[in-house]
């Protein structure tokens, strides 16, 4: 059923986009709901999946228990729309569909009175599922991201590591 669904929502009409971002990326953007943060990481792109390394930093300065907590996480996705375009044959679009899972430790500070209980549970590992759409706008690569973890909506652009890893 996913296969069939990506394969024609990749054949779907559109503008063909000379190349399929590949190859080593940085992930960078901003971060919200609930709190404010930001997210970097690399990714590792390929036709079918992705492997990535992130670290996220969300801060909770305006809530009861005022928080900021530092997560660094591996994972990878899986290229949803790549699927079409490896067995289907039909060309890049400009955008791809990723689902994938990371996991990783979080540490959590308390902004102010920090007491002994709070200390103790500071650290914790945790497994994120996230769904990824990716978009070409003007030549830039743009991605719009929800996950479990904290701040849930991520918003930004990947920037390439190699050159000419992107063609209008």
């Amino acid at each position: 059923m996913f296969l069939a669904a990506a394969i024609l929502l990749a054949a779907a009409p559109g503008r063909v986009v000379a190349q399929e971002p590949s190859g080593p990326w940085l992930q960078a953007g901003a971060a919200t709901f609930p709190g404010v943060g930001v997210q970097a990481g690399y990714v590792s792109a390929g036709a079918l999946h992705t492997r990535e390394v992130t670290a996220i930093v969300d801060v909770r300065a305006f809530s009861r228990d005022a928080t900021a907590q530092v997560t660094t996480t591996i994972g990878g996705a899986v290229r949803l729309l790549g699927v079409g375009r490896t067995i289907g044959g039909v060309p890049y679009r400009g955008f791809d569909v990723d689902l994938g899972i990371r996991l990783g430790p979080a540490l959590t500070f308390q902004l102010e009175g920090e007491d002994r209980v709070f200390r103790n549970r500071r650290f914790n590992l945790f497994l994120e599922p996230f769904a990824r759409w990716t978009v070409v706008v003007k030549r830039r690569l743009l991605f719009a991201e929800v996950g479990m973890h904290s701040p849930a909506l991520r918003l930004g652009a990947w920037i390439p590591l190699a050159p000419g890893r992107l063609s209008p």
